[in-house]
């Protein structure tokens, strides 16, 4: 019986090798035939075909084409938010067309975004350089303020400045945990915060203690432009919301 199981276990193995070797060979014809000019490259350098850089996902969500611009556009060259590609969905799904106050912790090509939605857009940016090369290119509608992080607290109180209520506070930018806490009892009644990246550990308690106050919390997981990983972003809401969650 051994004798008989060593035998037809030699015979498997040795059709495997023969169907793998004919792959093989299949494949090494294959690739001969493949016309790889011109070449493109991925972030990390590798060589990538531009027909498979012109469908598909990263292609349909724009973030081929941030890359090679290095600029966070979508596929049809105009800004989007730095956040995973699920929540700028939902966003532009179940944002109000027009009316909408926004706040948003963190400027950048999101400010731009915002302001094509939005009735006004409130947006502090901590870093000098960053503030000025926005500052002419924001809409009327965008009010853009340069706030330091020192004196203390004067960027986590910013939205409390800010002649509020807002319908949208998005917290992208520093102190987080801080911002958190200030943004809830800025909101409007309908209003939602926008919390990127929230699965890092160290705004968990944050996050928690706004749930503590009557809010609950989606969670979405995906890409975002430019990362190679996967980030969550969060929505804190309450029943009645804007967003109709």
């Amino acid at each position: 019986m051994l004798a008989g199981s060593r035998n037809r276990l030699w015979r498997v193995r040795s059709r495997f090798a023969r169907n793998w070797a004919d792959r093989a060979e299949l494949a090494k014809s294959a690739l001969a035939k493949v016309r790889l000019e011109p070449v493109q490259r991925d972030p990390r350098g590798y060589p990538v075909p531009s027909e498979f850089m012109s469908t598909g996902y990263l292609s349909d969500t724009g973030w081929y084409r941030t890359v090679a611009e290095q600029r966070v556009v979508g596929p049809d060259g105009r800004p989007i938010p730095w956040l995973i590609y699920p929540m700028i969905r939902l966003l532009a799904d179940r944002c109000p067309p027009a009316g909408m106050v926004v706040f948003e912790y963190g400027a950048g090509s999101s400010t731009l975004w915002w302001a094509e939605r939005a009735l006004r857009v409130v947006s502090v940016e901590h870093d000098a350089v960053w503030y000025e090369s926005l500052r002419h290119r924001v809409p009327a509608n965008v009010d853009l303020r340069h706030v330091p992080l020192n004196p203390a607290l004067a960027y986590e109180q910013a939205v409390r400045d800010a002649a509020g209520p807002f319908d949208m506070v998005v917290i992208d930018g520093r102190r987080r945990s801080e911002c958190g806490g200030y943004a809830v009892d800025q909101l409007s009644p309908e209003g939602v915060i926008l919390w990127d990246n929230s699965d890092r550990p160290r705004y968990a308690e944050a996050i928690r203690e706004i749930e503590n106050r009557g809010f609950k919390r989606l969670e979405l997981h995906g890409l975002a432009p430019r990362d190679n990983i996967s980030s969550a972003s969060s929505i804190l809401y309450r029943p009645g919301n804007l967003l109709d969650l």
